[in-house]
């Protein structure tokens, strides 16, 4: 089990856990062979990065959880206004939310709409695209034009990849279409702080760009995640979640941590043996024995 971390998302900014501080060429002070900016054959990924990519991983996929089924009404709410009042809207989200759909099975999830808001409950719940146990209460408002939906929420309980553990998830989630009516760009703002094992983490994204498919969702957009003794700015791109899996199957995420010896780069991608095998493979080089960087998805 991975140690208790800290982690915030944020637009354009990361910040992460305590882990002990190493020279950008891996000894000493990064000298020899290492000089340069963390540059050297004995370049390995720092500790420290690690919580910074779990902490994406977990943000990131709650996110999508909540926010990435509601971009069919978003969208058609951009593209046909006139054709939505409030019995429409409430028909779409309710679509969304528990028919195709945020949350399974259908009859978790109970609505109490006045006009276009409402309160909504999940009970017994899963989320249909990371297959993880979400129970809680959300409030959710509607814009017709310009389109949009907000979710947010206070102690809403998810299921945690640690065997046994869940998290409580406070903040909000909106999604929003824009552009071309027949072809608008649907965004994803989140302002998640989640809290497991005591441990806090957040993640901010601010107008990430949303893609889907009848199998998949793809989020590209920048960001910040944090724990508590790091911060750095992120950059998502094409990180694409199947349905099913609790964490992304393809795509990267890129930042930069300085711990004192200078700035170092690292890209940590996901393949399509991360869900199953908990792997991702970084640059510099994830060391074996720290490997799987994430618990297996749930089974």
């Amino acid at each position: 089990m991975r140690a208790p971390t800290v982690v915030a998302i944020v637009a354009c900014s990361l910040v992460l856990g305590a882990c002990r501080p190493r020279g950008p060429g891996g000894e000493g002070e990064g000298e020899g062979e290492g000089e340069g900016e963390g540059e050297g054959e004995g370049e390995e990924l720092p500790i420290e990065a690690d919580a910074l990519i779990a902490a994406f991983t977990t943000g990131a996929s709650d996110a999508i959880a909540l926010g990435g089924p509601l971009r069919r009404s978003t969208a058609d709410m951009h593209s046909s206004p006139d054709a939505y009042g409030e019995a429409a809207v409430q028909d779409a989200v309710d679509r969304d939310v528990r028919r195709d759909s945020i949350v399974t099975p259908e009859g978790c999830a109970t609505f109490d709409w006045q006009g276009l808001t409402a309160t909504v409950v999940f009970a017994q719940c899963t989320f249909e695209t990371t297959q993880l146990a979400v129970d809680g209460t959300l409030a959710l408002a509607a814009v017709i034009n310009p389109a949009s939906l907000t979710l947010s929420f206070t102690e809403l309980t998810v299921e945690s990849t640690e065997s046994g553990t869940s998290s409580s998830v406070d903040g909000s989630v909106v999604i929003a279409a824009q552009g071309a009516r027949l072809s608008p760009t649907v965004t994803l703002t989140a302002d998640l702080a989640i809290t497991t094992s005591g441990a806090l983490e957040s993640l901010t994204l601010e107008g990430a760009t949303l893609t889907a498919t009848l199998t998949s969702v793809t989020l590209d957009g920048a960001g910040t995640i944090a724990t508590p003794l790091l911060s750095t700015p992120f950059d998502a791109s094409a990180v694409t979640w199947q349905n099913g899996d609790c964490y992304p199957s393809s795509g990267s995420v890129a930042f930069t941590i300085d711990l004192g010896f200078g700035p170092m780069p690292i890209t940590a991608t996901f393949t399509a043996e991360t869900p199953t095998t908990g792997v991702v493979e970084t640059e510099p080089p994830l060391p074996p024995s720290r490997q799987p960087l994430l618990p297996p998805c749930p089974t």
